[in-house]
């Protein structure tokens, strides 16, 4: 069976409900929640988790990792 990849949008929703985004995106969110508890710098996660060019685009990179992350916070209640 195809592994089905989901694009990453530049914010994550901000909805009172989860989403069909938010639901696609759910192993995005252990992940990124995985790479905080290990320490992961931002760079990194947001790099090999997101596929942001944090080089290219440093700001919108860091805005595009907060967003996320403060979602699965949110996704997962803590």
């Amino acid at each position: 069976m195809p592994c089905t990849v989901f694009e990453v949008r530049r914010l994550a929703p901000e909805a009172s409900v989860a989403t069909r985004y938010d639901q696609q995106h759910f192993v995005t969110y252990a992940r990124l929640l995985s790479a905080e508890r290990a320490g992961a710098d931002w760079r990194e996660a947001a790099s090999s988790i997101l596929l942001c060019d944090v080089d290219r685009d440093p700001d919108g990179s860091r805005q595009c990792w907060e967003s996320h992350l403060a979602r699965a916070h949110w996704v997962v209640g803590a």
